[in-house]
């Protein structure tokens, strides 16, 4: 295992923070590689020292080969296959950012970068690893198209606001009415105008954000299901799992045997 870093790098502008968390990243010896739909919420990125490996998404091959990072972002479906034994680097991240991009995206590795990969590979010490890996994930983040960026920030301020509270209140829910009364709305005026601006109730906002933590601790921690379950608000195991499918199609124990890097 190369390192896992679950801290935090912000970088703050005047009117913009933006914070990268590295979940876990490692350098492998990949003998199989083959399994299906790994729609996960967080990005990956990939780098292989030779050909012979691939994802497909939406019909569309993507050979994994030393001249290019591949970035995948969170909820993007993808298959994987290996045609012959290749070493594979990965790092699995979170941005606070928004990206509204919905392809995967083929980076030219430069010298730079390549530089930055090995360094961070020879490092030792698992600080500066950290540091390295982030700065490589975040490199590449910056070369993505600026239009398709988004923040929580741009959006209607009693919107924004309610988007903090829920974060903040998990696992739990907050009162709609509560929220609404801190927006200033009647409760069915702000359910509207959230809907408006995220796409879904504040109630179904609050139980993906819920089934996202969830799908980070089945993949990125040893936690059992009715662990999780609890950590992330749900009554039993019975309703998590019943939850869950609702979101993902699939059960929790069948999520975290998804697990790939």
């Amino acid at each position: 295992m190369f390192y896992t870093n679950r801290n935090s790098m912000d970088i703050r502008g005047s009117s913009l923070e933006m914070s990268l968390r590295i979940l876990t990243s490692d350098f492998v010896n990949l003998t199989k590689w083959a399994k299906g739909d790994l729609r996960a919420p967080y990005w990956r990125l990939y780098w292989n020292d030779n050909s012979g490996a691939s994802i497909t998404i939406d019909s569309k091959t993507i050979p994994l080969q030393p001249a290019h990072f591949v970035l995948i972002p969170p909820e993007t479906s993808f298959t994987t296959c290996l045609k012959r034994e290749t070493n594979h680097f990965y790092v699995h991240f979170l941005t606070s950012l928004v990206w509204s991009g919905a392809e995967a995206e083929i980076l030219e590795a430069t010298p730079s970068d390549l530089k930055t990969l090995n360094c961070a590979l020879q490092e030792k010490n698992p600080a500066s690893s950290a540091c390295l890996v982030a700065s490589l994930a975040t490199g590449q983040l910056a070369r993505l198209a600026p239009e398709k960026w988004s923040h929580y920030g741009n959006m209607d301020t009693r919107v924004h606001a309610a988007i903090h509270k829920i974060e903040a209140h998990s696992p739990g829910v907050p009162s709609i009415s509560n929220l609404a009364r801190e927006a200033g709305m009647n409760t069915n005026a702000f359910i509207r105008l959230f809907r408006e601006r995220t796409g879904l109730t504040p109630a179904l906002f609050a139980r993906e954000r819920r089934i996202e933590v969830a799908c980070l601790l089945l993949h990125h921690s040893a936690k059992s299901i009715e662990e999780i379950a609890s950590a992330c608000g749900f009554c039993d195991r019975y309703h998590f799992t019943h939850a869950f499918i609702r979101s993902r199609k699939t059960s929790p124990a069948a999520f975290r045997k998804q697990i790939q890097r």
